[in-house]
């Protein structure tokens, strides 16, 4: 039963190359396939041979989130600059170098 999901594939996220963001959307993806709702309504409306009510696979499943945390967990923290910042960077930026023209440099 695929999930209900809004925004862009894992696999749009992975193509950018940022490993923190993929990390995250894995963990997001994951999370919800373990969603008990998920699983409860899979298995009351689904009569097939697909093997989501197979408890290996949620253990497998649950292992694999746990990695993926794991894996964040231990990537640096690194502070995103806000769009006002790199605005602030480019008005520091342009005034220097009205100041350096004004100083005859």
């Amino acid at each position: 039963m695929p999930s209900a999901r809004s925004g862009p594939s894992i696999g749009e996220i992975a193509a950018k190359n940022d490993r923190r963001e993929t990390l995250l959307a894995l963990r997001n993806r994951l999370a919800a396939e373990l969603d008990e709702d998920m699983w409860a309504k899979h298995k009351a409306d689904c009569i097939c041979n697909c093997g989501m009510s197979d408890e290996r696979l949620i253990i497998a499943l649950t292992k694999e989130l746990r990695a993926t945390e794991a894996e964040l967990a231990g990537l640096p923290v690194t502070e995103r600059k806000s769009g006002l910042d790199d605005l602030a960077d480019e008005l520091s930026s342009r005034r220097a170098s009205r100041r350096a023209v004004a100083s005859g440099l």
